[in-house]
């Protein structure tokens, strides 16, 4: 299953399920998404060639993350900017969640959970990131240098 979960018509996070794992090579994003995930079920022999990503100049006016769970069971809340309650999902083994335009949290529900996370870069430090404040609050903050260089 892929859940599209979305938030005044806009799509703003991707739930993708571990059953979506088996079948042909397959993209689950979007081709203007900032994280880009697609599975493969290559048989044996099959060669990817060699080949390089050009740099490309890009303009990041929002990190994206990818969750994946490898072992145990976590809880996904998603909000909207403002922290107005979206969705909540269970992720288990294999399933992935991919938060675009959402603020999100986690909670582990199961001892030995264990997660991989991807997200774009660069990573600026840890002042961009205010888990205390609503992400509105920090991006009309004056003093928040790299959002406003970034509006």
């Amino acid at each position: 299953m892929v859940e599209n979960i979305e938030y005044e018509g806009k799509v703003v996070a991707r739930i993708i399920g571990a059953e979506e794992l088996d079948g042909p090579f397959k993209f689950f994003t979007e081709n203007d998404d900032h994280i880009q995930i697609s599975r493969w079920n290559h048989p044996r022999g099959y060669k990817c060639k060699t080949h390089r990503h050009n740099s490309l100049p890009k303009i990041i006016y929002r990190v994206h993350e990818a969750i994946f769970v490898i072992t145990g069971e976590l809880l996904v809340k998603l909000y909207s900017l403002d922290g107005e309650p979206i969705a909540q999902r269970i992720l288990r083994p294999l399933d992935i969640c991919y938060s675009m335009d959402c603020a999100h949290g986690y909670e582990v529900l199961t001892e030995n959970t264990r997660v991989v996370e991807f997200k774009n870069g660069p990573f600026l430090g840890d002042e961009f990131y205010d888990r205390e404040r609503t992400i509105m609050d920090y991006l009309d903050d004056p003093n928040n240098f790299y959002a406003h260089e970034q509006i």
